[in-house]
């Protein structure tokens, strides 16, 4: 790239519920890191840049994308649907839960437009975060946001009304 020019945007990679093996997957995903980054895998010694580009960009870490594989293969097998509708459903509750304790939510309340972290603004929230860590509740504060809950297809909702109780 020159000097000036303007880099290509990264597309995201989308996970879709497919029949196919997490081999396939993994190589698919592979292949849309190398065409959005414009290179290609070939062997032979690495070329490098003979100015500062050589230190601006990394090699695509492979041996990552390989130990990512039973993590596509566990969402494989539950379906991205299933778990957009937990998380939907689990953020919900979430921020229901945190109404009726009357602590503030500083998250979109529309589904459509959530992800699947809801902040709670909660008095000294990085020490709260810190006591809920010593309970092995596992949150992340932001300063001048608050803690960030984010439930994941394997949290219970046990888990998440614990989670509100203890705050």
């Amino acid at each position: 790239m020159k000097p000036g020019s303007i880099a290509k945007p990264y597309q995201p990679i989308q996970i879709v519920d497919t029949p196919e093996s997490s081999e396939t997957i993994l190589n698919t995903a592979l292949t849309a890191l190398l065409e959005q980054t414009n290179r290609t895998l070939v062997a032979g010694p690495t070329k490098f840049a003979e100015n500062a580009m050589r230190f601006l960009n990394g090699t695509p870490n492979v041996p990552a994308l390989y130990s990512a594989r039973s993590g596509y293969e566990i969402i494989q097998e539950i379906g991205v649907e299933r778990i957009r509708a937990k998380s939907l459903r689990q953020t919900q509750l979430l921020m229901d839960l945190a109404d009726e304790a009357g602590i503030p939510v500083r998250t979109c309340r529309e589904a459509g437009q959530r992800a699947g972290v809801v902040i709670l603004d909660v008095p000294n929230g990085k020490e709260a975060t810190q006591e809920l860590a010593r309970r092995e509740i596992l949150v992340d504060y932001r300063p001048q946001a608050g803690i960030r809950v984010a439930p994941h297809f394997y949290t219970t909702d046990e888990e998440v009304q614990h989670t509100v109780k203890q705050l």
